[in-house]
């Protein structure tokens, strides 16, 4: 979408042997179906002893011993049996006579429950569900103004939007445009089911590219002429400008006529918004070619039109002329410039008031920024990242910069979105300021004209997943398009802000009473299999979902989970406690991520409004913000990350002492009531240090965990990596020359076979700062998972 992340692997938060044949088939102890046969057959995995005696299906005499059992040799893997119909208890077979243990063989497919007709259930780690009254996901903390963001034609159905518009004279009907290329248009007053597909645009939707402008002629109510902005794929990669005529129900698209094009190298940083000025002229965006810190030095190259904002005379001529008074018109450059230095200008807006263009600049690893765009100015990619200096010595860096009208640092968020100048009648606080947001951070935020420019978070937490854009009707409303298919609308609440949210951790109804540090009695342990990187901290995990409902499993593995469901997840660092961190589905389900910092005196712990640390030992411990906590759980990968199939299936120890029991994950959650759907098929994914599971397994699990919530279809991350545990290694799209940053290594590849010294996937995991991946979350190198990552690139032989 918007942002370069520079992401190879990211990040992740949180977590197929079944318990009768873990490892293989073992004995089937099912009992006979004759009246008091207790023999049973030999199993038929690895490790196979003999037969056991086992209960009659009915009452009567004892059953006869069970014969000794063959020696085993190496067993093929155990088959899935299918569960066995519970018999009637009878009196006790004698015991058969042990056989001659075998020798091992190779681990088999985890089985299902025996074949009998008895077979016995597998064990749980729980013996009833526990009682939930108190740990249930409050309402959101609330907004600290009466402002908010609601949803608006629910009925509309529509894929990655990017772009909502309205016609000039047309205050009845909204348009949309989606990345691959459909124009829907439906009714303004209505719930957005009437939406017809006006229009299909054959585009270029690999990564950043599709449709991603729309421009109605100011004079669109007479002419019907309007303008489209896209990437297409002829003979190369292009970023192509068109007009094209509706004809009241209609886009033409098949007679578009060209108005001007340019070569894309890539398919990233391709800007792409276009809007008409005061000027009547048209204003078009491009980035800089998707080169990381620019390195085809495009943004400072006035005879290159990528990395500017762009300014054309598209009335009265087949394609278009150069309005006179364009900078480089009659000297040196594009005559086509309106002003340069540009990195990923993805939204861009005139404010209907002043006439002043607004653009928000994607940044690269440092700074996001908005700036205000005059005539002739050069903005300053990449010889400066916002206020900051940052490849000063490349071509064209010869001073002379426009600094930005505001510029933030990426923790507060990763992609700058650029909004409008709001001159609604709804909002007067708002009145001449303009709003903008953030695609990670998801947040709403305002700068205040009457204050130079000061930034105000306006809505903090919001339901967006993915904004994408904004949109601005006739009458000045704002609205905002999440890539996730929804609308939201900038509203009054008439609401006072929700000051019920719990301040302390011992006030959540989750913990002990006695000692907040424990969990409290409707809190359910769990552990994934395959963990996150967490610098080493030690982590304690539990969930809690209200009583009487359930998570369910989803085709794709992950859990649907219950509204008010509350997942926990907490830190210790050299014995000492850090954080308690929530992740909460809101009655309205809606999922936010909240943290508790503990005190210095361990009694209990605080509420972060935002980011904090705390230093152990003189080492820093670097807590996420709410924003952080949705970069990570992203929609793609079903929010709620560690809790899936692949992850839980694996023994895990309930309780302690000698009311410890060990059971399953899977099978405990379902015969509690707590889990719903599990299939009859189960993968596992081992832990990065598992004794027996193979290489590739523990690096594909290890990415799976840590790079595959954003690295996956759908994901937030950049380019089109697909680092899921399921995905063969033809299909993970690994095999390439990286799009965002070689990291200044020759011939890199995003995975060369049997280098990992030149595979980027692989430095990005090794190396710290600006270009490290996990983006957020880990400051410290994994030394264990770059190593089973490294020999699992070093045992390629070939890449497909």
């Amino acid at each position: 979408m918007v942002r370069d992340n520079r992401k190879i692997a990211v990040f992740s938060v949180v977590m197929t042997c079944l318990s009768q044949s873990c490892g293989g088939g073992g004995a089937n102890d099912g009992p006979s179906t004759t009246d008091g046969a207790g023999g049973g057959s030999a199993g038929s995995g690895p490790d196979r002893g003999g037969a056991s005696g086992a209960p009659a299906s009915s009452g009567g005499m004892a059953g006869t011993p069970g014969t000794a059992g063959a020696p085993g040799t190496g067993g093929a893997p155990g088959t899935a049996g299918a569960p066995g119909t519970a018999g009637t208890p009878g009196t006790a077979g004698t015991p058969g006579t042990a056989g001659t243990p075998g020798m091992a063989g190779m681990p088999g497919t985890a089985g299902m429950p025996g074949t009998g007709m008895g077979g016995a259930p597998p064990l749980s780690g729980l013996a009833t569900r526990p009682k939930n009254e108190s740990c249930l996901a409050p309402a959101p903390p609330g907004n600290d103004t009466q402002i908010d963001l609601v949803r608006v034609y629910a009925q509309l159905t529509t894929s990655m939007p990017v772009g909502l518009f309205q016609a000039p004279a047309d205050a009845g009907h909204l348009w949309v445009i989606e990345k691959g290329g459909r124009i829907l248009r439906f009714s303004a007053n209505g719930n957005g089911s009437d939406a017809k597909v006006v229009g299909t645009v054959p585009v270029a939707a690999g990564g950043e590219g599709g449709l991603l402008g729309l421009a109605f002629h100011p004079d669109f109510l007479a002419t019907g002429e309007l303008f489209l902005s896209y990437t297409i794929s002829r003979g190369g990669l292009f970023s192509e400008i068109a007009r094209a005529q509706w004809n009241g129900t209609l886009i033409d698209i098949d007679n578009r006529k060209r108005v001007l094009e340019w070569p894309q190298p890539r398919n990233n940083h391709n800007g792409g918004w276009i809007g008409f000025g005061r000027d009547g002229f048209l204003y078009g965006t491009l980035g800089d070619g998707g080169v990381q810190n620019d390195g085809e030095d495009n943004a400072q190259d006035i005879e290159d039109l990528l990395g500017s904002v762009l300014r054309i005379d598209v009335d009265g001529v087949a394609t278009y002329a150069n309005p006179p008074d364009n900078p480089f018109v009659g000297k040196a450059g594009r005559d086509e410039i309106f002003a340069w230095g540009f990195r990923n200008p993805w939204r861009a807006s005139f404010d209907r008031g002043t006439g002043e263009l607004f653009v928000g600049d994607v940044g690269q690893g440092a700074r996001e920024e908005v700036a205000l765009v005059r005539k002739g100015e050069n903005h300053g990619w990449p010889c400066k990242e916002g206020f900051r200096d940052n490849r000063t010595t490349a071509p064209g860096c010869n001073g002379g910069y426009t600094d930005p009208l505001h510029d933030y640092p990426q923790q507060d968020g990763r992609s700058v979105i650029g909004g409008y100048v709001y001159r609604g009648s709804a909002l007067p606080s708002l009145k001449g300021d303009y709003l903008f947001g953030d695609h990670y951070s998801r947040q709403i935020r305002v700068l205040r004209r009457a204050k130079g420019w000061q930034k105000e978070v306006l809505v903090a937490t919001t339901p967006l997943s993915r904004l994408a854009a904004f949109g601005e009707d006739n009458a000045g409303e704002i609205y905002a398009v999440d890539m996730d298919g929804a609308l939201y609308k900038l509203s009054n609440t008439s609401e006072s802000p929700q000051g019920n949210f719990p301040a302390r951790l011992s006030q959540t109804g989750c913990m002990n009473s006695t000692d907040p540090s424990k969990p409290g009695p409707g809190l359910i342990p769990y552990e994934p299999s395959a963990a996150l990187w967490s610098d080493g901290a030690a982590k304690e995990r539990w969930l809690a979902i209200p009583d009487g409902t359930s998570m369910t499993v989803q085709p794709d593995g992950d859990f649907e989970f219950p509204n008010r469901s509350m997942l926990i997840k907490q830190f210790r660092r050299d014995g000492r406690l850090l954080e308690t961190r929530f992740f909460m589905k809101h009655a309205d389900g809606t999922w936010g991520g909240y943290t508790y910092r503990w005190n210095d005196e361990q009694t209990d712990a605080l509420l972060l409004p935002s980011a904090g640390s705390v230093v152990v030992n003189a080492r820093t411990w670097n807590i996420p913000s709410r924003d952080d906590c949705m970069v990570c759980h992203t929609a793609a990968a079903g929010r709620a990350l560690g809790l899936e199939v692949g992850q839980l299936n694996h023994d895990f120890t309930y309780g302690s002492g000698g009311s410890s029991q060990v059971a399953n994950q899977l099978e405990t959650l379902a015969r509690i009531g707590v889990l719903t759907g599990l299939p009859d098929s189960r993968p596992r994914y081992p832990s990065v240090e598992e004794a027996g599971a193979s290489v590739p397994d523990r690096a594909r699990a290890y990415l799976h965990s840590n790079c595959a919530n954003c690295h996956r279809p759908g994901g937030t991350g950049r380019g089109n990596l697909d680092l899921r545990f399921s995905v063969p290694l033809a299909e993970m799209n690994v095999c390439k020359a990286p799009e965002f940053g070689d990291l200044d290594v020759a011939g890199a590849r995003l995975v060369v076979p049997g280098a990992a010294q030149s595979s980027v996937l692989s430095l990005r995991m090794h190396t710290l700062g600006n270009a490290r991946m996990p983006a957020i979350g880990s400051v410290i190198v994994d030394d264990k998972g770059t190593q089973v990552v490294d020999a699992w690139i070093a045992g390629l032989s070939s890449c497909p």
